[in-house]
C-alpha cells in the first residue's frame, strides 16, 4: 500500500513535464561554454599576478668562455728590457672567461604595471561578456524548439478535431448516399480530406519526435512532455515565464560592447603611462680573465 501511495504521488510529477525555465537551465549546464566562466576568471587572475611580478628585481646571469687566436702582448723590446731587470712578462693567455650578474629594480614605472593589470581585468570582462552572448544564443535556441513543440501540439489537437469532424461528416454522407440524397462525389471528397488529415497527423507526429530528440540532446535531459508557460495579464500586457522573455532590454551584446569600450579606455591610459618618466636602480658585477687591470693579468697568469 505504501509503494502504491508513493507511485501515485510521483505520477503528477511525471505527467507535469518540463517547463521552459527548466529546459533553459538544463541546456546551460549541458553546454560546454558554461565551464569557461571559471576558466576566464582563473586566466585573468593568473595574468594579473604575472604582471604584478614586474615590481620584482630583474636578475640576469651571463657566462662566456673563449679561446682567442691572438691576444694583447708586450713588445719584444719591452720583454727583453724587463727580463734584464728580473721581471717575467708572461702576457695574456689565449683562453679567457667571464661570468657576470646584472640586477635591475624598478622604483617608479609611471603607472605602466597598474595600467597593464587594468587592461587584463577589462579583457577578462570582455571574454566573460562574449561567453554570456553565446549562452544567450543557447537560451534562444531552446526557446525556438520549445515553442515549436507547443505549436506542433496545438496543430495535432486541431488535426484530431478535424479528423473527428470529417469522420462524422463521412458517416452522414454515407447514409445520405445510400438514401440517394447526396452525391457519391461529395462522399469521396470528404474521404480524401480525411485521408489528407491522417497523413498530416503522421507528419506532425514525426516533426514532434524530431524536435523532442533535438531538444533532449541540446538540454542533456529526456524531453517527453512540456508545459505551456504561465501567461498572465499585467497592465494590459503579457509577461511569459522564462528568463529569455523579459520585456526589459538586457541583451548581453550590449554588455559585451560596454566591456570592449572599457578595454579601449584602459589602453588609452596605458599609452599615457608610457610617456611618464621611469625611475630605477641597477647593479652589475663580473668575475673573469682578463679583468679590469689588464697589466696585472699580463704579468700574472691565473
Amino acid at each position: 500500500m505504501k509503494k502504491l501511495f508513493l507511485a501515485l504521488t510521483m505520477l503528477p510529477m511525471l505527467v507535469q513535464g518540463q517547463t521552459l525555465e527548466e529546459c533553459q537551465q538544463a541546456a546551460e549546464k549541458n553546454y560546454p561554454l558554461i565551464q569557461q566562466y571559471g576558466l576566464v576568471e582563473k586566466t585573468t587572475q593568473l595574468t594579473v599576478a604575472n604582471i604584478q611580478k614586474g615590481w620584482l628585481p630583474q636578475v640576469s646571469i651571463t657566462a662566456q668562455a673563449t679561446y682567442q687566436s691572438d691576444v694583447t702582448a708586450w713588445p719584444d723590446e719591452m720583454k727583453t728590457m724587463m727580463s734584464g731587470m728580473g721581471i717575467d712578462m708572461k702576457g695574456l693567455t689565449k683562453d679567457q672567461y667571464r661570468v657576470g650578474i646584472d640586477v635591475q629594480q624598478t622604483i617608479y614605472d609611471g603607472g605602466i604595471i597598474a595600467s597593464q593589470k587594468r587592461i587584463a581585468r577589462e579583457q577578462g570582462k570582455v571574454q566573460a561578456a562574449q561567453n554570456e552572448v553565446n549562452i544567450y544564443n543557447v537560451r534562444k535556441r531552446v526557446n525556438e524548439m520549445y515553442f515549436s513543440l507547443l505549436l506542433i501540439d496545438e496543430q495535432i489537437k486541431l488535426n484530431n478535431d478535424l479528423q473527428t469532424l470529417l469522420a462524422g461528416n463521412e458517416r452522414k454522407l454515407e447514409s445520405m448516399t445510400r438514401r440517394g440524397t447526396a452525391a457519391e462525389s461529395d462522399l469521396q471528397n470528404v474521404k480524401a480530406e480525411r485521408l489528407n488529415a491522417i497523413q498530416k497527423a503522421t507528419e506532425l507526429a514525426s516533426q514532434k519526435q524530431m524536435l523532442q530528440r533535438m531538444l533532449s540532446t541540446f538540454c542533456g535531459i529526456e524531453i517527453n512532455n512540456i508545459q505551456k508557460p504561465q501567461v498572465k495579464a499585467d497592465g494590459g500586457g503579457l509577461m511569459a515565464e522564462g528568463r529569455g522573455l523579459m520585456a526589459e532590454n538586457h541583451r548581453p551584446e550590449l554588455k559585451a560592447l560596454d566591456a570592449q569600450i572599457d578595454v579601449l579606455n584602459a589602453q588609452e591610459k596605458a599609452l599615457n603611462a608610457t610617456l611618464m618618466p621611469k625611475v630605477g636602480v641597477f647593479a652589475q658585477g663580473y668575475y673573469g680573465y682578463p679583468g679590469l687591470n689588464m697589466f696585472e693579468d699580463m704579468m700574472r697568469h691565473k
